[in-house]
């Protein structure tokens, strides 16, 4: 009778060594006003970089960090900049300003109302479906 037995095989555990890298890039898009930039390093265990990116408000945010295992994550936030009001919001309050005034009271009788020409509405109506059919 023949029986099988594992043998234990010790091996060390090998342990690697973090990756060494300095990392960047910058966006600068017009077109969307995407601004931002990252810049990071990392030596051993330690990671020390930098961000940044322009706000919708016009204020550019930068954020300074540092990580390693003794400290942790550490992070220094600055703002940088006078926050302006986008024109697109101003549009938005306008059109909120309007909404909340009373309606106009139409002071027409029914049948005045029915007598009127058509609006423009109901002729864009009539042109969709006359050429829909």
């Amino acid at each position: 009778m023949v029986i099988h037995q594992t043998i234990p095989v010790y091996l060390p555990i090998q342990y690697e060594e973090p990756t060494n890298y300095n990392y960047g890039y910058e966006v600068n898009d017009a077109n969307t006003g995407d601004y931002k930039r990252l810049q990071e390093t990392r030596n051993g265990n330690a990671v020390v970089g930098h961000y940044s990116i322009l706000q919708p408000d016009g204020i550019t945010r930068t954020v300074q960090y540092t990580a390693d295992n003794e400290n942790g994550f550490n992070a220094v936030v600055n703002n940088v900049g006078i926050p302006s009001i986008p024109e697109r919001q101003d549009k938005d309050n306008d059109s909120r300003k309007q909404e909340e005034r009373p309606k106009e009271q139409s002071w027409q009788t029914q049948s005045e109302q029915s007598t009127s020409s058509p609006s423009l509405s109901q002729a864009l109506i009539h042109h969709i479906l006359k050429n829909w059919s």
